[in-house]
């Protein structure tokens, strides 16, 4: 696994943290950021592994459902990790279908996903009270952008 793809995995888990539940969050129960909505059989698993057991699941399955299917392995730094950030949180087809907006503008890619999440929030009210954590996520990301890779 590359670099790009080793640095973008902690981020994101460090972003997504090891158990989550949280009442009216669509994604359910996750481990570390693996939701038990998308994936109940793996997530049911990981409950049962020990934490590096169930870390070294999430990184895999981040690889190839998020990492290779979002096209991040082709991306430089610093968008492959947004693209990947994306992906884990929103899809990967609304990743790939911002970066098809912002081209390979990383700026622009934050300002759009911004957007999206500035969206959500004013047509769900149920998922306004997530805003501030979603763009704290983002601000995270883009201070991690902003530093070279190594």
């Amino acid at each position: 696994m590359s670099a790009e793809f080793e640095k973008s995995f902690s981020v994101v888990v460090g972003e997504e943290g090891y158990e989550s539940n949280l009442q009216g969050d669509p994604g359910g129960l996750t481990i570390f950021g693996v939701s038990g909505r998308y994936y109940p059989y793996l997530v049911k698993r990981m409950m049962t592994m020990s934490r590096g057991d169930a870390l070294a699941a999430a990184k895999d399955l981040y690889f190839n459902n998020y990492w290779k299917l979002a096209g991040c392995d082709k991306l430089s730094w610093p968008l492959c990790l947004l693209v990947f950030d994306t992906a884990v949180n929103m899809g990967e087809g609304t990743a790939r279908n911002m970066l098809a907006a912002a081209g390979d503008d990383w700026n622009a890619f934050i300002g759009i996903r911004k957007l999206r999440y500035e969206t959500i929030a004013k047509n769900k009210p149920k998922e306004a009270r997530f805003l501030s954590g979603w763009l704290n996520r983002l601000a995270n990301l883009e201070k991690v952008a902003r530093e070279p890779l190594a």
